[in-house]
């Protein structure tokens, strides 16, 4: 993400996988996983969690759903700044992150199968799991 810059905004695509938490100052914050972002159909992140923002919830999303929105590319500072001994010492990084999300709107569906593995085909497939056929089918 690096190498995109962050002068201006860019229209990313991903696939919706779920909703989480995470600890806020005040108390749990909803956030969602997205993955494999894209930026002019290049993967540029595997995965990504933004905070559930009005934009998120108004599309009201469900697993496999592909959205696109339009977001920043930001750096920050990632590893352990503290002086406990007992926390696992990682070092301090520069990373990058998207950033101020607009814009989101829903444009497809990935059916989702198993550990979130998407699937692109809309012909019934077969999948074998522990000596079980499964057929999927998109809808």
């Amino acid at each position: 993400m690096r190498t995109i810059g962050s002068k201006g905004r860019h229209v990313f695509t991903a696939t919706f996988v779920r909703f989480g938490f995470r600890n806020g100052y005040i108390g749990p914050v909803k956030t969602i996983l997205l993955q494999d972002v894209t930026l002019d159909s290049k993967i540029v992140s595997d995965h990504l969690w933004f905070d559930l923002t009005k934009g998120f919830s108004g599309a009201d999303l469900s697993p496999g759903d592909v959205v696109e929105f339009c977001a920043r590319v930001s750096a920050y500072e990632k590893g352990y700044k503290g002086h406990k001994d007992d926390v696992l010492n990682r070092p301090i990084e520069r990373d990058y992150r998207l950033s101020r999300p607009t814009k989101i709107k829903k444009i497809g569906k990935k059916l989702m199968l198993g550990n979130y593995i998407p699937v692109y085909t809309s012909l019934p497939i077969t999948i074998t799991n522990n000596h079980k056929l499964y057929k999927y089918y998109i809808c």
